[in-house]
């Protein structure tokens, strides 16, 4: 038997870093997710689900973005984040264009 085509729709991801003592500084936590979202999304993955902080870090559910359309979706609820760490916890977060969804394609 062979597998000749077959495509991941999605999954679970475990970030051991974003562990339940990290959570206990909330603004920490909130960049770190930030990072770990952007690099799911870079790796076309939407984040769907993130599970609560454990010893052994935060489990995220996710499926993978099939399309452009779906890719700008995911990209914009990130922004949406980013807005509000950076306002809640006064930061000033940003994507930069060379790291941004000009330079994606799916």
């Amino acid at each position: 038997m062979s597998i000749s085509n077959f495509r991941v729709l999605g999954g679970e991801k475990n970030f051991i870093a974003m562990t339940s003592d990290l959570a206990k500084d909330e603004e920490a936590y909130a960049v770190v997710k930030a990072y770990a979202w952007f690099e799911m999304i870079k790796g076309k993955m939407k984040p769907v689900r993130w599970y609560k902080p454990t010893k052994k870090g935060t489990r995220v559910k996710f499926e993978m973005i099939a399309s452009q359309e779906a890719y700008y979706t995911s990209y914009g609820e990130f922004e949406g984040y980013l807005k509000h760490i950076n306002q809640k916890y006064g930061l000033s977060l940003e994507v930069t264009p060379d790291s941004g969804k000009e330079d994606q394609a799916v």
